[in-house]
């Protein structure tokens, strides 16, 4: 799947949106569900969209889809809005009324379905803090709507000097599998991850850290050059980053590799990748259970599937 909300490289459509509640996408700081059933014109959906969307803005811009309805912090189904319940030129004309500077670039991509329609509304990163009607100003942070002090306000306002790079998300993580007699004897994943410079200042002193449970690396695979060190049971792999990134620029950092056998899925089912992120600023650390993102068929492996060890 081409990750359309990474990039304005081309729109969403229908396809994609079905493959990101097939894959049970997780939501994340730069992508949001809304269920469709809870979307209509009235002022207060449209003040509370319009609040979302200015503090997206404020951290880092993104995409808001109005018409899948979350589960568990992922897409869990598709939930059309009813034609009837909704109107982008009312929604975009909300927002910028609401907003402080001129919210420029929002782009509105309604998906027509037969129940009704999915709007895709891609945000861009703000260049400065927008402040919303009610005179605060608002960032989007854990998922949430959050009001920010007066330090966080000055933060962004210092933004276009600042180097702000996230690990943006993980993709490619369905499984090839080798079968025998109906039964996986290996599944072979290559997940790539991108990373995100949600600041304005270009940055070209970065490093990644990946760690992954030792029994599921492999001596000849793409991670061998940069091994690093053992922690515990768990092999770090360190990757230096060789060209620069600069504002709010997405990037692929890197392609990896890690195999999953009947010997070592219980292993995998009670791992996690580990990345962090170290640059000139700071240092950005996330966790990803591998059963919950690694998976064949959108179904998560389990021991049973695999052939027996003789």
């Amino acid at each position: 799947m081409d990750w359309f909300y990474h990039t304005k490289s081309r729109q969403p459509n229908a396809e994609d949106l079905r493959a990101l509640v097939e894959g049970k996408t997780p939501s994340h700081q730069h992508l949001q569900y809304i269920d469709g059933a809870k979307v209509n014109m009235t002022d207060g959906v449209l003040l509370k969209l319009s609040k979302q969307i200015s503090a997206m803005a404020n951290h880092g811009g993104g995409m808001l889809i109005l018409g899948i309805k979350p589960l568990r912090k992922k897409a869990g189904k598709l939930t059309p809005v009813p034609h009837k319940n909704l109107n982008p030129d009312q929604i975009h004309q909300y927002v910028l009324a609401n907003n402080q500077p001129f919210l420029s670039d929002l782009d509105f991509i309604p998906l027509e379905f037969p129940e009704g329609y999915i709007l895709c509304i891609r945000i861009p990163a703000g260049t400065g803090p927008f402040m919303f009607s009610d005179n605060r100003y608002y960032s989007f942070r854990n998922e949430k709507v959050e009001k920010l002090d007066e330090s966080g306000v000055r933060s962004l306002y210092k933004q276009a000097n600042r180097k702000q790079l996230e690990i943006y998300s993980i993709y490619n993580t369905q499984g090839i599998p080798e079968l025998q007699q109906g039964k996986y004897v290996s599944m072979l994943f290559y997940p790539r991850i991108l990373i995100r410079n949600a600041g304005q200042a270009v940055e070209s002193q970065y490093k990644m850290e990946i760690s992954i449970p030792a029994p599921l690396y492999e001596e000849n695979s793409m991670l061998t050059n940069q091994f690093s060190r053992h922690e515990g049971k768990y092999a770090v792999f360190s990757f230096p980053g060789k060209t620069p990134v600069f504002g709010n620029e997405i990037f692929k950092m890197l392609e990896l590799k890690f195999r999953v056998k009947p010997e070592t899925i219980d292993v995998f089912e009670q791992g996690d990748l580990q990345i962090k992120l170290y640059y000139s600023e700071g240092m950005h650390e996330q966790r990803f259970p591998l059963k919950e993102i690694f998976m064949y068929r959108n179904q998560m492996l389990q021991a049973k599937d695999f052939k027996a060890i003789n």
